[in-house]
């Protein structure tokens, strides 16, 4: 019998991001965990570098339209993030 494992994508919201709903198994093992930085902490105003470096410390996707964050000097080792495009509603976000 093969063992198999949970697996969970976890997110980071920045605060430009409208806010998200839990979200459904991808399939039996998967799941996301989605985090939003001023609706779940209430960290509105936070600076980048600060967003940046919760989202690594939580081992978090980060996801923003703000074109700073992906920017070569803002991104570390070890960090995702990943830049929506403008003209994308929340329903095409999830």
């Amino acid at each position: 019998m093969i063992k198999t494992t949970e697996h969970t994508i976890s997110f980071l919201l920045d605060e430009v991001m409208p806010p998200r709903k839990k979200l459904p198994r991808i399939n039996r093992r998967s799941s996301f965990n989605i985090r939003h930085i001023t609706h779940d902490y209430g960290l509105s105003g936070l600076p980048d570098k600060d967003v940046m470096a919760r989202a690594r410390k939580e081992g978090r996707i980060l996801v923003t339209q703000d074109s700073d964050f992906v920017k070569p000097r803002q991104i570390q080792n070890n960090m995702g993030v990943v830049k929506i495009i403008g003209g994308i509603t929340a329903t095409e976000i999830d």
